[in-house]
């Protein structure tokens, strides 16, 4: 059967699979395609990352996507896993940070806010486990080929206390998803 291009724009005569390789492009396929996801990047990390100052440190959990799309939304979630130790017995907690790149892009509550955990006390002080979860979705700038890379920070609360992040608890990786949303 012929290919046929009608008056409207329509095409007859096209079988499944009859376009050569690279002729439609991720980017052809995202226009006038508001709210689908586009692309899905996933990461994970499982080594312990420790340090017992108040100030932020990288966690090693990043990732990066390289959206295909002008406009685009993105949605970073995060399951991270920490666990603190206190001298103070319950005077310990964590604070976790969202950046993209250098850019602060959520920052959870120092006391708790944004993570579930579990502790055991002991004459030694007290031991946490946390669980940090993040779902932040936004408009970033950017031109179609940049990269926007993500990072995970965290902090122990008080000065006394050590967090070692990314903790393995359960066998069980922290990770990174980041979708790309179009606009």
């Amino acid at each position: 059967m012929a290919i046929t291009i009608n008056g409207t724009g329509s095409i007859t005569g096209l079988t499944a699979g009859g376009l050569p390789d690279g002729s439609v492009t991720a980017a052809d396929l995202a226009a006038g395609a508001g709210g689908k996801i586009l692309q899905v990047a996933s990461y994970s990390y499982a080594t312990a990352t420790t340090q017992s100052t108040g100030t932020y440190v990288d966690s090693g959990l990043t990732g990066s996507i390289e959206p295909v799309a002008a406009g685009s939304r993105i949605l970073v979630m995060v399951s991270a896993l920490a666990k603190t130790f206190s001298l103070n017995n319950w005077s310990n907690g964590h604070g976790a940070k969202l950046l993209e790149g250098s850019t602060t892009l959520y920052v959870t509550g120092d006391e708790g806010m944004g993570f579930t955990g579990e502790a055991a006390r002991s004459s030694y002080g007290m031991d946490m486990k946390h669980h940090v979860v993040i779902n932040h979705l936004y408009s970033p700038t950017y031109t179609v080929g940049d990269t926007l890379s993500y990072k995970i920070q965290m902090r122990p609360y008080y000065g006394s206390s050590t967090i070692s992040v990314t903790h393995q608890y359960n066998d069980t990786p922290s990770t990174m998803q980041i979708w790309e949303i179009a606009a």
